[in-house]
This record gives C-alpha cells, structure tokens and sequence, in this order.
C-alpha cells in the first residue's frame, strides 16, 4: 500500500511538472493584389504611374506616388491589412487610368500549438473601375485581376 501511495505522489508530480502547450496565434502575410495587363503592347504598358490616397476622404489625400517602367505584363500592389488605400494607375502613352478601391480584406488568424504553422488565409475584395470583384481567396499570397485595354 506504501509503495502504491509513493507511486501515485511520484506520478502526480512528474504531471504537474509537464510544460503546458503553448498556444501562439500566427498572423498571415497581407496579400496582394496583381493586375495583369491584356490586350496592352509592350510600348503601352512600358510606364505606369501610381497614386496611392486615403479612402473616403471629401478630397483625395495622397499618401504615395511610384513611378513603375519596363515591368512584365503584371503590377503588383500591396493593400495595408489594418489601413487599406485607393489606387489610381494611369498609363500615359495610352491616357487611361485605372482605380482600385474600397479594398476589403478579410483576414483568418488560426492559433495552433507553438512550433506547427497553420493554415491562414485572406478574402479579399475591392473595386476595379467601379466593378465589384469579390470573395477572392488569397491563401496563394495573391489575387489576380485583369485590366483590358
């Protein structure tokens, strides 16, 4: 009867002593948004102008301007998760401007045990031209959208 009740106390310590599993939320990247040119030629698409502003605001307020040339037939632009922006892309050698707006992202943090990376994704959504594209699933790191000549 001793050697069990020393047996138990021995188990019942060594268990308390275990290290609990620590739980750690992981935060996904941001994705981002690539829009890729079609029906454009390589003179056309060769400078692209792009002017990041706050959204809804009475007067556009600018927060960035970059100057992109001689890219492939993509532009890749990165949305704030926690502030997103408008965008305005304008093609001058052809005179046509782009918008990117009302940005929605929509972001599924999964926590798992300390060591193991999870699964963790976005939906996103916005406005090109005034066009709704919505419920993207950005798990790949990007989404993709088209801008037609």
């Amino acid at each position: 009867m001793r050697t069990l009740l020393c047996t138990l106390l021995i188990i019942f310590i060594i268990s308390g002593c275990r290290k609990p599993t620590e739980i750690v939320t992981y935060y996904c990247t941001t994705p981002g948004i690539v829009l890729q040119q079609q029906g454009f030629d390589a003179t056309e698409w060769d400078t692209i102008i792009t002017i990041v502003y706050e959204p809804d605001s009475p007067y556009p307020v600018v927060s960035d301007t970059f100057i992109t040339t001689d890219i492939t037939n993509e532009l890749l632009i990165t949305p704030d998760i926690d502030s997103p922006k408008n965008f305005v892309i304008f093609l001058p050698s052809v005179k046509r401007v782009f918008t990117v707006t009302d940005i929605r992202i929509i972001a599924h943090y999964e926590q798992a045990p300390k060591g193991r990376r999870p699964t963790c994704y976005h939906d996103i959504s916005f406005k090109l031209d005034d066009q709704l594209i919505s419920r993207l699933d950005a798990s790949a790191g990007s989404v993709y959208a088209q801008l037609t000549r």
